[in-house]
């Protein structure tokens, strides 16, 4: 039997209490619904994450990124590393994520390529669900997604869809008029849809483990 399956929210908004956080917490519920799973959360409020400076020297040392010890990034890479499923959640900045989402999620892809450059067989498969909340129904959220799914893409996560009819990818909700932390009153929608795409992430993640599936060269 497969056990201790770890997922892990991310929440992008540097709000506390924010939107975003109650669907990474529905999510995960829906997640621990699927049994034998183990969740964690990481919260972007109060946390410094600085941007990728393009200095290179994960890639030349085929290491972590160097500065990780130097802000909030080391606990997050840990907690990524460890994990089997993701879930990140993040608001829509400007018809996109947040600034602090896109440094994060910059320093972890260029880790990963430089920590598993010369070893890919090592480098183990995730699965990764996306949800995205904006003040507008129709205000960005897709294009904040497309970041979040790009990003998964681009590291070999596998995303899982949506709730459907209700979403194709991830979940999407709108907080038109709502306080924060208060959607749950103002979309049920996108309630149950995080719900069901925690459920997606950590059973797709239980039968990759079964599977055994990792990266090999021969691929």
């Amino acid at each position: 039997m497969v056990s201790n399956i770890k997922i892990l929210g991310i929440v992008g908004s540097p709000r506390k209490n924010s939107n975003t956080e109650v669907l990474v917490r529905k999510a995960l519920e829906g997640a621990a619904s699927a049994g034998n799973v183990e969740t964690d959360i990481y919260l972007f409020a109060d946390k410094k994450i600085n941007p990728c400076s393009s200095c290179y020297v994960c890639r030349r040392k085929r290491t972590q990124c160097i500065f990780m010890e130097k802000d909030d990034m080391l606990p997050l890479w840990q907690k990524f590393q460890d994990a089997d499923g993701l879930i990140i959640g993040s608001p829509v900045y400007v018809m996109s994520i947040p600034g602090q989402l896109k440094s994060a999620i910059d320093r972890i892809s260029n880790s990963l390529c430089s920590v598993y450059l010369d070893k890919p067989n090592e480098r183990p498969v995730k699965v990764g669900g996306a949800i995205v909340q904006g003040m507008n129904r129709y205000g960005g959220q897709e294009f904040a997604l497309s970041a979040i799914i790009n990003f998964y893409l681009a590291t070999g996560i596998i995303p899982v869809s949506g709730e459907v009819p209700l979403f194709y990818i991830g979940a999407l909700g709108s907080t038109y008029g709502a306080e924060t932390g208060s959607i749950a009153e103002k979309d049920s929608n996108v309630i149950l849809a995080s719900i069901k795409l925690g459920e997606k992430v950590a059973r797709m993640a239980t039968v990759l483990r079964r599977a055994g599936v990792q990266y090999t060269k021969d691929l």
